[in-house]
């Protein structure tokens, strides 16, 4: 009976463990809630994710007007290569290749884009067309 019991023990201390590592505050989860919110014109929360540089990309493209249409959008294989304060991820965006960066600031992650990027290179969901995220398996 003890033996069972410290087997649920070490079991339960696993799991609790391994879910602690998929953290929320991660490059891929931040990167991930970002594109959402771009692709659902949740124009405030997205900018809480950003740097100074992303809050003035998604003003603009706030700016440009009234919600449109709204298009089923699917990330997914999100991964990051994390080295030091910065973070470059790759996803696919409805199947096509994409990239965003991420840097760390005062010990939370931030999406780091710049006015100037060019359409591709500025995640899914922002070109002037609308679109919502469906969920997808999102991998470490």
């Amino acid at each position: 009976m003890k033996r069972n019991i410290l087997n649920l023990v070490v079991i339960l201390f696993a799991v609790i463990a391994l879910n602690a590592c998929k953290s929320s505050d991660s490059p891929e989860a931040i990167a991930d809630k970002y594109l959402k919110h771009i692709a659902k014109q949740e124009w405030a929360e997205a900018k809480k994710l950003g740097t100074e540089n992303t809050q003035q990309l998604v003003d603009m493209l706030a700016s440009f007007g009234g919600k449109a249409e709204i298009k089923e959008v699917k990330i997914e294989e999100m991964k990051c290569e994390t080295k030091g304060d910065s973070s470059h991820c790759t996803f696919k965006s409805n199947g096509e290749a994409d990239k965003l960066d991420l840097i760390k600031k005062d010990g939370k992650w931030l999406v780091n884009q710049k006015k100037e990027m060019p359409a591709s290179d500025m995640g899914a969901g922002t070109d002037t067309t609308s679109t919502a995220v469906t969920d997808e398996k999102v991998t470490n």
